[in-house]
């Protein structure tokens, strides 16, 4: 009985096997039966090569390797295991807890550095990459127990209020104004665009950043992208 006539005399009786084999013949064809084809053969003999003659390789050395970190003017010979962050290096080993570790995957910048004067995640850096490099973090920038100038202006701005945020976002000011000393509103805003403020201080941020630039006349001015 064919499947046309199941459906003309849906109350026929069908005779046992006659509904798989009409299935099969409209929605699974007569095909060849599967087989590897050559080319998965291949892939799979090199695959299996491959892993025969792992052995053969010389072993990659996982264990700690020697670096020289300059952290705030001062040389720590350390021993580094490759996989550590120069996050975890600098807060579980060397104590310096300034930089947060908040996200840890380089989503919110409260853990920004600046190594070789360029503001970068710490968590995203392997602080083996570091060997050699000047890194500054906020423990640095008090010179003779006198807060930094970003330092000040973030006082006078009031750009914070939990504090959590704010070592990464006056990190991130610093290297902007070391890279351009007369900043526009939107160059601190984009500086700062890879910090993120819980607590949604971003107007006295930008306050701050234009105080730490010497344009205290207008620190508080309107500004159009907050003010609406």
């Amino acid at each position: 009985m064919s499947l046309a006539l199941c459906r003309a005399y849906p109350g026929a009786v069908l005779q046992p096997g006659q509904i798989r084999s009409n299935c099969r013949g409209v929605h699974e064809p007569n095909r060849p039966p599967t087989s590897f084809s050559p080319r998965t053969r291949i892939r799979r003999s090199s695959r299996e090569s491959c892993c025969r003659s792992g052995a053969e390789r010389p072993p990659v050395d996982s264990g700690p390797l020697s670096a020289l970190l300059n952290i705030n003017g001062v040389a720590h010979s350390l021993l580094l295991e490759p996989r550590r962050s120069l996050l975890d290096v600098l807060r579980d080993d060397l104590q310096l807890t300034g930089a947060k570790k908040v996200c840890d995957m380089g989503n919110c910048g409260a853990c920004t550095v600046l190594v070789d004067g360029r503001a970068m995640y710490a968590c995203l850096k392997l602080a083996i990459e570091c060997d050699g490099a000047e890194i500054t973090t906020i423990e640095g920038l008090d010179a003779n127990g006198e807060l930094d100038p970003v330092q000040q202006a973030f006082i006078a701005a009031d750009a914070f209020q939990c504090g959590f945020c704010t070592p990464g976002q006056i990190m991130s000011l610093k290297a902007l104004l070391a890279d351009n000393p007369h900043p526009a509103d939107a160059d601190i805003e984009r500086a700062l665009s890879g910090n993120l403020c819980r607590c949604g201080a971003y107007r006295n941020l930008l306050r701050a950043g234009r105080i730490a630039a010497g344009r205290d006349a207008d620190a508080h001015a309107t500004d159009d992208a907050y003010d609406g």
